[in-house]
């Protein structure tokens, strides 16, 4: 690499002998990070987008090993979860079935450690095998969210075990005080993947250690893919052909594996930086997860509570702190999106209101904040940049923050719905031509077209109901106590039913 006193003799004597080709280049270069505010081209959002979805997830969809695109595959758990959405509204199964094959294919192992538990980052083939071994808490908060929408729509246990595994290990191995790390690293003592995979040896070992009978030890590296040859650089990680499909003794050599790790390796390091938007994620999930199983509620309650006397003080919102330690820096536009995200799904499984008393002060500072003419900031004060529309590794701060803008609109006030409305018409051209690149954004046009669902009623009421809330058919429904008799069924603007039973309600919704 060039010196830095090499490359300014350069610069001068080029400036001395070539000074107006210099000075054009500059003005290129000035014209690229600097250029002309672009015309907004607003496009009607329709429900057209419904069948654009469909169309471009077919044609991207890998039929073989699911997902889209090819690897490096990304689990783009966004994608799933708009397609499982859309599908409660189209009712086409092919829709449901790319969702469904998707998770299932990524749960056969590799880029799901099936030994310890939890979603590496990506992989680098098209079967889902070889990862690239770095666990993070988005993906998994993510991934949990998904597979237990997927066992809501399908009743197939298996989706719903996946997810409960996946924030068990989050809980057991990346979390303290009840806030979860940021990651872990993908390489121990500089060797990728060192801690996940076995010789065919050290597997044999571990199962004769564990006292599993010999005649299945055969059976039990069929099954897991362990060979003498291996799958990975001589080494084997652990997979099955169908993650539904168990051999005698599969739980007991999966033990085995993990007490190996345990007693001869050592743990990748883990980053215990606390990130508010990531620990908003992996809470949210938690709260989903009570419904479906209460075990969940009063860990995703006391983490929620911790993230919130840590990291929101004296109203004053931080983005990042190490446990122990006072934030320094102050929230990004992500924070306060996902944190007023989780308090939202707070209130649908507590129907405490001072969930969403929280969210709304939160949604009023980042929109006094970031919010400008339709478009965000992701950040202010020195460093200013724009947010984007784009989901990246997780879904974008603008279309969480609208999520969460349409949801105070449905449950406090119909006010916050302009700045729904502003900022998809502003991004309006980009959904509707290209939906699958922003997934999340897409979600909300479809949210915005078909309105929210909302049932009313006395908080004693609706209590016994919260664990249904997930199986409802339309994909946007919320439940707010209001003091009124039996249940009213509104959208974000105004009551249309009401009935005496909540299954009267259920009924109604699957017929639409």
């Amino acid at each position: 690499m060039m010196s830095f006193s090499s490359l300014l003799e350069v610069i001068a004597d080029k400036y001395t002998s070539e000074k107006a080709l210099l000075t054009e280049k500059a003005d290129e270069i000035l014209r690229f990070l600097n250029p002309e505010p672009k015309k907004i081209q607003a496009t009607k959002l329709d429900v057209s987008i419904i069948k654009r979805i469909e169309t471009q997830a077919t044609q991207l969809f890998d039929k073989q090993n699911g997902g889209f695109n090819k690897a490096p595959k990304f689990p783009q758990a966004s994608t799933l979860d708009l397609l499982m959405d859309v599908y409660k509204i189209s009712k086409d199964k092919e829709t449901l079935e790319m969702a469904l094959h998707s998770l299932s294919c990524m749960a056969r192992g590799g880029l799901r450690d099936l030994v310890e538990g939890g979603f590496c980052r990506y992989s680098t083939d098209n079967q889902w095998l070889v990862p690239h071994f770095e666990k993070m808490t988005y993906d998994n908060a993510l991934l949990s969210e998904v597979y237990l929408k997927a066992y809501h729509l399908s009743k197939d246990t298996f989706y719903k075990d996946v997810a409960f595994e996946t924030l068990d290990f989050m809980m057991q191995s990346m979390s303290e005080e009840g806030l979860f790390y940021s990651a872990s690293d993908a390489d121990t003592q500089g060797e990728e993947g060192k801690y996940f995979v076995y010789t065919l040896e050290q597997a044999l070992k571990s199962f004769e250690k564990a006292s599993i009978p010999q005649a299945y030890h055969q059976d039990l590296t069929s099954a897991l893919h362990i060979s003498k040859e291996g799958n990975f650089e001589g080494k084997n990680i652990i997979s099955l052909t169908d993650p539904r499909v168990k051999v005698p003794y599969y739980d007991e050599a999966i033990s085995a594996l993990h007490q190996r790790r345990i007693e001869k390796r050592t743990h990748p390091f883990v980053d215990k930086k606390i990130l508010v938007s990531w620990n908003a994620m992996m809470i949210k999930s938690l709260f989903k997860a009570s419904r479906t199983d209460s075990k969940y509620l009063q860990p995703a309650i006391d983490s929620l509570d911790t993230l919130l006397k840590n990291m929101y003080i004296n109203s004053e919102l931080f983005h990042s702190t190490l446990l122990g330690k006072a934030p320094k820096i102050k929230a990004f536009l992500e924070d306060y999106a996902y944190l007023a995200e989780v308090l939202i799904e707070a209130y649908q499984s507590t129907l405490n209101e001072v969930y969403l008393i929280t969210a709304t002060r939160l949604v009023n500072k980042a929109i006094e904040q970031y919010f400008d003419k339709g478009k965000w900031k992701f950040s202010r004060g020195e460093f200013e940049t724009d947010a984007n529309i784009y989901d990246a590794s997780y879904p974008s701060s603008v279309s969480t923050m609208l999520g969460v803008l349409y949801s105070i609109s449905s449950l406090v006030d119909t006010v916050y719905k302009k700045f729904v409305f502003k900022t998809l018409e502003m991004y309006s051209y980009e959904v509707m031509r290209q939906p699958l690149s922003s997934p999340r954004m897409s979600r909300m046009v479809i949210r915005y077209l078909k309105d929210d669902i909302i049932i009313k009623a006395k908080e004693e009421a609706l209590k016994g109901h919260i664990q249904t809330l997930d199986s409802l058919a339309h994909p946007f429904s919320y439940l707010k106590v209001e003091d009124n008799d039996g249940y009213m069924l509104c959208n974000s603007n105004s009551c249309f039913g009401h009935e005496g039973a909540f299954e009267s309600i259920v009924g109604i919704l699957d017929k639409r």
